[in-house]
């Protein structure tokens, strides 16, 4: 059985994969079947980070 599914996020679905970023500390998370999803919390980012593959970077230049 896989241990990962979608879920849905205040009416918008991510597939097993995807990072999202809550802006909003009241958002409403829901599982489409049963699932495994981490959550991690901390400070506000300032600026979003540029994320391609592997490689995070607040530098877009840093990330090509």
């Amino acid at each position: 059985m896989p241990y990962f599914w979608a879920i849905r996020i205040e009416g918008n679905v991510y597939k097993p994969g995807d990072l999202v970023l809550l802006d909003d500390l009241s958002s409403e998370v829901k599982t489409l079947e049963d699932s495994k999803v981490i959550l991690l919390g901390g400070d506000k980012w300032e600026v979003v980070p540029y994320i391609y593959w592997n490689l995070v970077s607040f530098s877009k230049e840093r990330v090509e």
